[in-house]
């Protein structure tokens, strides 16, 4: 797959991609593929560049996850991908923001098969014991402070959510208070 992301950069940028034979069969930015000769060989580092390979996942660090509609309905998230743990907070300081989930403390999470997918395991004393969200690498509208921004599915089906990275100074080290993005 990730030979059609270089293909796709390669055609967007105006440079010809080599198949490794003569010059009759370098493929042109058009996208004539009926050149012939050989299979299609790029040499080189085939890694993107910048922000094309940043994907945010899985998940690491400092999220608040929700969705704004009245009331801002987020919680923080610290995701620790190196233990597979989550640590739940409700955000507080502000009586226009409510928990979306409804509780605080630790879990866990796994990659689920699905791509860009997790499967929380919610701390004790939630209303429910599991959640799965799917980061749909979408961006939306920012919050003050944030590093980067998605729109995330749940399954089974919800309201749309939307998911914010912050800098880890977002909240204090021992994950008890968060500053609200004001």
């Amino acid at each position: 797959m990730k030979w059609l992301a270089v293909l796709a950069l390669a055609a967007c940028s105006g440079s010809p991609i080599s198949t490794g034979g003569d010059a009759g069969t370098d493929f042109a930015r058009t996208g004539d593929l009926a050149g012939g000769g050989g299979d299609l060989a790029l040499g080189g580092d085939l890694s993107l560049a910048g922000d094309l390979a940043a994907t945010h996942y899985p998940p690491d660090g400092i999220w608040l996850i929700g969705w704004s509609g009245g009331l801002n309905h987020y919680s923080w998230v610290r995701f620790t991908a190196a233990t597979s743990t989550i640590d739940l907070l409700r955000p507080t300081g502000n009586s226009a923001w409510t928990a979306y989930w409804d509780c605080a403390g630790s879990g866990s999470f796994y990659l689920a098969a699905k791509p860009n997918t997790v499967q929380m395991l919610l701390p004790a004393g939630c209303p429910t014991t599991q959640d799965v969200l799917t980061f749909t690498m979408q961006p939306t509208l920012m919050m003050p402070m944030e590093i980067y921004s998605t729109t995330i599915d749940e399954n089974p089906p919800t309201t749309p959510l939307d998911g914010h990275q912050f800098a880890g100074t977002q909240c204090d080290p021992g994950f008890t208070s968060c500053t609200l993005p004001m």
